[in-house]
């Protein structure tokens, strides 16, 4: 029985659908050896938001002194720091999230997910497939540097033919190495993080300059147009590579993927951001009340941040409806509740043709 009142009341209704906001897509997560420092302990998330006296607490000659160099050198960057006593702890432990698997706690700890993961000896069967799990648990892209120190990775032919034994969909695959035997992975995850702050993240790193290679270890010819130069035979083996054209730039979209859906790097970094957002910004949405309202809620929410990912470029469209056949009584009278969605993404336009054709039809002008 309501309450008397002689007067006036506000009552706040929380229904209604909510904005959604993509979360952050160009946190680095950063996984290696380097000194024993307090700031750095072992096997420990610990952020990074600025390079100032980092390289010095971790070793300037050490893998994460120079990964951090390497990365500042493209951007202003957030960056996950994961020290290990040596590449080959990496790996570590998948039950006690070390190692790699450390950056697992990065969003509980620090209130950032890594969305790009990069960790010293990548190239090693003995790591690639712990940091394939994490980046598929965190939805990120591994970037990975083909450098191997016992000449197992020495050709183009070795590269290609590592991403397709070990790459998937979550691997950017990168040869040479750099700078007389630098990981190019921090390289390029900084420059990734700079296209995601000033394009989006639906853009592609690729033909993008690389700041701070002074030169590659391995000679990559590049002619445009010509399918046998070396940055093409490379790409066409789902590895990036870099080329000269003024400074040192990023030459490849490919991941290691089988499925042609997810080829290209930035259509799988956009539907790892847009399902990751719309997952985490619906916890609102659980144990409510299913009902006509709630269905129109969810859907509006959706549709509008499809719509906005839209005007900003992000995707070509996309629309989300529940689902009629699955939202039967008996789904619901469990509490299971179906939306469906889609999107299109935009695509790289890796390969442009122009058809010339040489004609006599413009001599008539000499005689007008």
């Amino acid at each position: 029985m309501p309450q008397y009142l002689h007067g006036v009341e506000v009552q706040e209704i929380t229904g209604g659908p909510r904005p959604i906001k993509t979360l952050s897509s160009s946190v680095i997560g950063l996984v290696g050896s380097g000194t024993t420092h307090a700031d750095f302990p072992l096997n420990t998330p610990v952020l990074v938001t600025s390079p100032t006296g980092v390289s010095t607490k971790l070793g300037a000659t050490s893998y994460l002194g120079k990964a951090i160099e390497a990365i500042y050198k493209q951007t202003g960057a957030v960056v996950v720091v994961v020290r290990v006593a040596s590449a080959s702890d990496v790996p570590g432990s998948a039950s006690l999230l070390t190692g790699v698997h450390a950056l697992r706690k990065a969003q509980s700890e620090l209130n950032v997910t890594p969305r790009l993961i990069v960790a010293e000896g990548a190239y090693s069967v003995n790591i690639i497939d712990d940091v394939k799990a994490v980046a598929s648990a965190l939805r990120a892209v591994a970037v990975a540097g083909l450098v191997s120190q016992v000449s197992q990775l020495d050709t183009s032919t070795e590269a290609s033919a590592w991403v397709t034994a070990n790459g998937n969909d979550r691997v950017y695959g990168l040869w040479p190495a750099v700078n007389s035997g630098e990981d190019p992975a921090p390289y390029v995850a900084g420059v990734m993080a700079r296209i995601d702050n000033e394009r989006g993240f639906w853009w592609s790193p690729s033909n993008n300059e690389v700041f701070g290679i002074e030169k590659i270890d391995k000679p990559v010819d590049f002619v445009l147009g010509d399918t046998s130069s070396l940055a093409n035979v490379l790409n066409m083996g789902n590895v990036a590579t870099f080329i000269r054209s003024g400074g040192f730039r990023l030459w490849g979209n490919q991941t290691g993927s089988t499925d042609t859906k997810y080829q290209f790097v930035n259509v799988r970094r956009t539907a790892d951001l847009i399902f990751d957002s719309l997952q985490r910004a619906h916890l609102w949405a659980v144990d409510r009340l299913i009902s006509k309202t709630y269905l129109e809620d969810v859907t509006e929410s959706v549709n509008a941040y499809l719509a906005s990912l839209k005007n900003q470029g992000a995707i070509l469209g996309g629309k989300c409806w529940a689902d009629p056949d699955l939202n039967t009584p008996a789904n619901i009278q469990l509490g299971k509740v179906y939306f469906n969605f889609d999107f299109t993404p935009p695509y790289p336009a890796e390969h442009i043709t122009f058809r010339g054709e040489l004609t006599n039809e413009y001599l008539t002008e000499i005689l007008n």
